[in-house]
């Protein structure tokens, strides 16, 4: 789903493999799957939560997610955008 939404924006990643809790410490990886843009969680109201090297789930509405629901990634694409035209 990354790959599809960045293809229209020309926009690109890096993917990173965190191997234990170290490593989540590090970059502040919230669990898996996590994604950040310029450093900063997709998910403002996580941003401040500890670090952790577990699974990961999204919430969407009133529903909580095991997966990024499309919504989110968009609307954190569009902060990024605000903040660094």
């Amino acid at each position: 789903m990354l790959r599809d939404v960045l293809r229209h924006t020309g926009e690109s990643f890096i993917e990173t493999t965190i191997q234990n809790e170290e490593e989540a410490t590090a970059v502040h990886f919230l669990g898996s799957p996590t994604i950040q843009i310029n450093g900063l969680d997709i998910e403002p109201e996580r941003r401040s939560d500890p670090a952790s090297f577990s699974c990961r789930t999204y919430q969407h509405g009133d529903r909580r997610l095991c997966r990024i629901h499309e919504d989110i990634l968009r609307k954190a694409l569009e902060e990024a955008k605000a903040i660094n035209p």
